[in-house]
């Protein structure tokens, strides 16, 4: 396991939104993620607010479904919102991980036209799901 503290209080946004001091540990199989949670922290360090969906991009990349749909029930906007460095969408980072399952219970919370933004790439969650090889997917 390896393990990050993020020991100091994170005033996270404008509106309010509070971080606390958070730990995430991640099993040796999702340490590329680990990566991307650095960067994260690092964003926040300057001005840039991801680290308020940390929690929910992990979840998605880790497929737990349980952790997400909270965060996404406690935050509707999360759905949709843009919640890395390079502007993935909770869809595209569930495509990407090849998290089938999660994308397949996200699409029951997303509009229509949330599968029309695109990141940074110009690539939709639809790319990430076609790039992942999940035609089932892409189908829905």
């Amino acid at each position: 396991m390896v393990r990050i503290v993020l020991e100091q209080e994170l005033d996270v946004n404008q509106d309010n939104r509070h971080s606390t001091p958070t730990t995430i540990s991640t099993p040796k199989t999702q340490r590329p993620m680990l990566l991307e949670a650095v960067v994260a922290a690092q964003d926040y360090m300057k001005g840039r607010k991801y680290v308020y969906y940390l929690p929910l991009y992990l979840a998605t990349n880790g497929g737990d479904w349980k952790s997400a749909k909270s965060f996404i029930e406690s935050d509707p906007d999360a759905s949709t919102a843009r919640i890395t460095s390079k502007s993935l969408t909770t869809l595209m980072v569930a495509n990407r991980a090849c998290q089938w399952k999660f994308a397949q219970k996200l699409l029951d919370y997303l509009r229509p036209e949330s599968l029309e933004i695109v990141d940074l790439n110009k690539r939709t969650a639809l790319h990430y799901a076609a790039l992942g090889g999940s035609l089932e997917t892409v189908r829905l």
